[in-house]
This record gives structure tokens, sequence and C-alpha cells, in this order.
């Protein structure tokens, strides 16, 4: 439980590096152009020759969905709750959610079950796994279950009459644009500037720069995702 108390937690994060961003539009106006600034040193294009604002926003904006895909632990920017899903008949439409869930099932971290005032979090299972539910001792009466299939999430429970779920999951980061600063941490700038930097030198066929931006970014990456699986090791091993 104590897992299903730090999700809880951490839905409610806020970076304070990015919290004034909120209420300033001078300010979010300032760090957008800064970004496309240092995009523009980086592509050697401070006028605008070679590629537009349009372009340099279009690879911001992918940079930052590529270094979601990449990087294995979840920012807590990310994790967005979705309250009160009527789940009576067993099934959540994922479209039914306020936002697109990022990296499909995985980007589901964990459903609650609300039934008669009672929460229950529900134990995730794989479509392959339903067979082991015909055992009595696996499935208790208060036991509850999900997974997520196709478009789906299939919540099994003895009786679901009046149920309401709570989805925690992953959403996409908020796209850039001129008065809308992207909602990572700024530490990540870097890596979506290298992996824009890649996608606009791709667009001129320059695979070699795109290839050494891309690197870049991939390197870092590799060193957060080691630093990420042996903070986990730790907290397995209760240090």
């Amino acid at each position: 439980m104590d897992y299903f108390e730090d999700l809880t937690a951490s839905i409610w994060y806020d970076t304070t590096i990015r919290i004034w961003y909120k209420s300033d539009t001078a300010q979010i106006f300032a760090a957008v152009v800064a970004m496309l600034d240092e995009l523009a040193i980086r592509l050697n294009d401070s006028e605008q020759r070679l590629f537009t604002q349009a372009i340099k926003f279009k690879a911001l904006n992918r940079g930052q969905l590529e270094l979601t895909k990449y990087i294995e632990n979840f920012v807590p920017e990310l994790q967005v709750i979705h309250s009160g899903l009527d789940c009576s008949s067993g099934e959540i439409e994922l479209s039914s959610l306020d936002y697109t869930v990022l990296k499909g099932k995985e980007g589901i971290l964990a459903v609650r079950v609300t039934i008669d005032g009672t929460d229950y979090w529900a134990t995730e299972i794989e479509a392959n796994e339903l067979d082991r539910l015909e055992n009595e001792y696996f499935y208790a009466d208060e036991a509850i279950f999900f997974y997520v299939q196709a478009s789906r999430i299939k919540i099994i429970a003895k009786d679901l009459t009046g149920a309401v779920a709570d989805v925690f999951y992953i959403k996409p980061p908020t796209d850039f644009d001129t008065y809308q600063i992207n909602d990572l941490q700024a530490y990540f700038d870097n890596l979506i500037l290298c992996l824009a930097e890649a996608y606009c030198w791709e667009i001129k066929g320059d695979y070699d720069r795109a290839q050494t931006a891309k690197n870049m970014a991939l390197q870092e990456i590799a060193i957060l995702n080691s630093k990420y699986k042996e903070e986990q090791k730790l907290l397995e091993i209760g240090i």
C-alpha cells in the first residue's frame, strides 16, 4: 500500500523551477524564446534561413515526446488522475480519460475502485492470466483486478454494482507554443534540444549531424536510466 500512497502524493507534484510559468505570461514567452534561440544557435540558424519558427516548434515537440519514449522512469509532472469514472460495466474506455495515455498500457499506473464507499486498489494482471481467477483462493470475495486490452481498461470483481474508479496514468507532455512552455522539469531541456536538433538535421538530409545530436541525448538518457535502475534496486532491498 505504501507504493500507492506514494503514487497518490506524487500526482500533485509540481516542479518549483516551472511553477511561476503558470501565472506569468511574460515569463512563459521568455522561456519559449530561450528554447527557440538555443535551438537556432545549435542549427547555426539565428536568422531563420534554414528552418522556420514553425518547424522549430515542431522539432521541440517531437523532441520532448521522443524523450518520454526513451526515459524509463515516469516523471511526476506527467502523472495525472481521472477520478470518478463509472466502471460498473467492468470496462473503462481509454478515450474517456482527459488525456491520451502515454506508452499505451504501460502508461496505466494504477486503478483504484470505490464500491459502497470503500476504496480498493485493483491488482494488475495480464489478459492471458484470466484462467487463474478460477482459483477461489486467489480470487477472494473482495479481490479486484484489472488489465488493459486494446483501447479499454477491463476491471474484474465479483460485484461492481455502482462502482466508480480513479485511473492513475501518464499523459503526453504539453506542447510548446508561443505562450505555452512544456511541463517537464528544466533539466530535461538539453535532451529535448538535442533530439529537436537531430530532427531538424534529418529534414535537411544531414544525417551525420542528426546522429551526432541524437547520440548526445541517448548517452545522457542512458546515464539517467542507469541511475534510476540503481535507485530501484536500493528501494527493493530497503536502503
